[in-house]
């Protein structure tokens, strides 16, 4: 699961700074605080849910294909 994590922050951050978007905004879009995506960059696991891997996708567009990294985080029971 770790390797996963950090495949997914390193594309999230790679992409972020290809669109020229901050962890304010990308907090701004999301509806979240800047908090919680400081969590998320920082590899925080209870961060990686399905829903938030698949609005990253929705936000960060074709750069980021949040459904290829969702089916790769197992389901929460």
């Amino acid at each position: 699961m770790e390797e996963v994590i950090l495949d997914i922050t390193e594309h999230v951050t790679a992409t972020m700074r290809d669109l020229g978007i901050d962890r304010a905004e990308l907090a701004r879009r999301m509806g979240v605080s800047e908090r919680e995506i400081t969590r998320l960059l920082a590899g925080d696991r209870d961060m990686f849910t399905r829903e938030v891997l698949e609005t990253l996708g929705k936000i960060l567009g074709e750069e980021f294909d949040g459904t290829e990294f969702a089916s790769r985080v197992p389901s929460r029971p």
